[in-house]
């Protein structure tokens, strides 16, 4: 309903994570959902994906992401950002 709507969807399951239903499918020993929509989804780093997410229509958010709390990691962002 959001997406049909041209809002921008921030699925926070684990299943937009990986674009290959084969992957999906041996990690949660079922079929993916909506496998139609596996290639259309960004994972949602921006340090890796920043210029595919500023478009993105579906995102996949990370998740538990620890390496965001360490100072290091902060530190790092900060000179991305400002790239």
């Amino acid at each position: 309903m959001l997406r049909e709507a041209g809002k921008t969807v921030v699925d926070l399951s684990a299943d937009f994570r990986t674009t290959d239903p084969a992957v999906y499918r041996e990690f949660y020993d079922h079929e993916h959902p909506a496998p139609a929509l596996l290639a259309e989804a960004v994972y949602g780093i921006p340090e890796i994906h920043r210029q595919r997410l500023k478009s993105a229509k579906l995102i996949a958010a990370p998740g538990c992401f620890p390496p965001a709390s360490s100072c290091r990691s902060r530190r790092f962002c900060a000179r991305v950002d400002r790239a």
